[in-house]
């Protein structure tokens, strides 16, 4: 994904995206037959870059492991608890992210609008440049909530005094509540909304892994009306997806062809 492709809250992100999801071979049934959004080989500009991910990846994914087997202790949960057997074979993929720096932007300065993530964790390591922001809950402040379609959290309090700056540390993972973790948890650990600003003369670099329920994990949402609605993570993904690149090819091919629907030939699973 090439700089300025990316769009949240009515703004372009500066940001070049290396986006790598799991990988299905072309006669498999999930490509073939049931043609699923999201589903296909994975691409690597080569066997040295798809090998260090791959165990970027791995030892990312054994941390955020045992973070899930720590939420649910917190919660009072017993051990191997549902949120752990959510994520085993499930959706996890990463990001690896170049943000250009403000001079080379020609003065932008937003990197990627405020926004949460979509599905249970996301561990995001950066260089020594820093630019990631947080928001802390404050004063009681509303969130919204990106799997209900009258409500969102992209370009919240964007502009707004109360984000706190991430201060880069080796070896340091910064790790999100995402979108589908809120759901599981009924709403007990909340969506954390972050943002990254560039930097005024440095380029950035940093990983964003994501460690997801499966694609067909099925979840209840109840909106501010009472009105319960079924979320999948997969659709939800995909619909997260084809709104930050309404221009993209593979968007209106999602579209056109309605491809969203192949998810609901899946089994459903629930918690």
């Amino acid at each position: 994904m090439f700089s300025g492709e990316e769009k949240k809250g009515g703004r372009y992100d500066q940001v070049e995206v290396y986006t790598v999801f799991p990988h299905f071979d072309r006669d498999n049934e999930r490509v073939k037959t049931l043609r699923l959004p999201c589903h296909g080989e994975a691409i690597y500009p080569s066997v040295e870059y798809k090998d260090a991910i791959e165990a970027y990846m791995k030892v990312t994914g054994n941390m955020c492991d045992r973070l899930i087997e720590i939420i649910g202790l917190g919660l009072g949960l017993e051990p191997n608890h549902y949120l752990s057997k959510m994520v085993r074979d499930g959706f996890h993929h990463a990001r690896v992210l170049r943000f250009k720096s403000q001079k080379e932007a020609k003065g932008a300065s937003n990197g990627i609008s405020a926004h949460s993530d979509y599905g249970f964790l996301i561990a995001a390591s950066q260089d020594d440049v820093g630019g990631l922001w947080v928001r802390p809950i404050v004063n009681g402040e509303k969130r919204g909530r990106n799997y209900l379609e009258e409500e969102t959290t992209i370009g919240a309090y964007d502009e707004q005094p109360g984000w706190a700056f991430v201060t880069p540390m080796e070896s340091v993972w910064t790790v999100f509540v995402g979108d589908m973790m809120e759901l599981a948890t009924q709403r007990k650990l909340k969506a954390n909304i972050h943002k990254v600003k560039l930097n005024e003369e440095r380029e950035r670099f940093a990983i964003a892994y994501f460690h997801e329920p499966k694609f067909n994990q099925t979840f209840e949402a109840v909106n501010s009306r009472g009105k319960k609605k079924e979320v999948v993570y997969g659709k939800h993904l995909t619909n997260m997806y084809t709104k930050a690149y309404p221009n993209r090819s593979t968007t209106k091919r999602i579209e056109s062809e309605e491809l969203c629907k192949n998810i609901d030939r899946l089994p459903k699973i629930s918690l």
